[in-house]
C-alpha cells in the first residue's frame, strides 16, 4: 500500500518539526503547531474533529454522539499532557465503542 492508495489522511498530532521533537511539549503546543505547518485538503488531508469538555456529563453527551454516528469512539487527551512514547499514561485515553456487541443486541 502506498500514499497514493489512501484516499484520506487524518492528522491528530505532531510529534516532529523541523527536525525537533515535540513529543517533551504538550498536546496544546503540539496541535497548535500542526494546524499552522499543515493545510487541510478536503477528501486528502484532513484534521481529526476535536472537542473540548470539562465534565464527565461532556464525555457522555459527546459518547452518545458517536455512538449514534456509528464512529469508532473518543480519545480523551489532557491539554497540558505530553506525549508518552510507545505506552499511555492517565491523560491519555482511548475509549472503544464495542460495535459488535451491539450488533448481537
Amino acid at each position: 500500500m502506498t500514499i497514493s492508495d489512501i484516499s484520506v489522511v487524518r492528522v491528530f498530532d505532531l510529534l516532529y518539526l523541523n527536525g525537533q521533537s515535540l513529543i517533551h511539549r504538550s498536546t496544546a503546543f503540539r496541535k497548535k503547531n500542526m494546524r499552522q505547518c499543515l493545510k487541510e485538503v478536503q477528501g486528502r488531508i484532513e484534521f481529526v474533529t476535536e472537542y473540548k469538555g470539562k465534565t464527565a456529563k461532556d464525555i457522555r453527551e459527546k459518547m452518545d454522539e458517536v455512538m449514534e454516528a456509528r464512529g469508532e469512539g473518543l480519545v480523551i487527551k489532557h491539554p497540558k499532557s505530553k506525549y508518552v512514547l510507545n505506552g499511555r499514561n492517565l491523560d491519555w485515553i482511548k475509549e472503544r465503542i464495542d460495535v459488535y456487541s451491539e450488533a448481537l443486541c
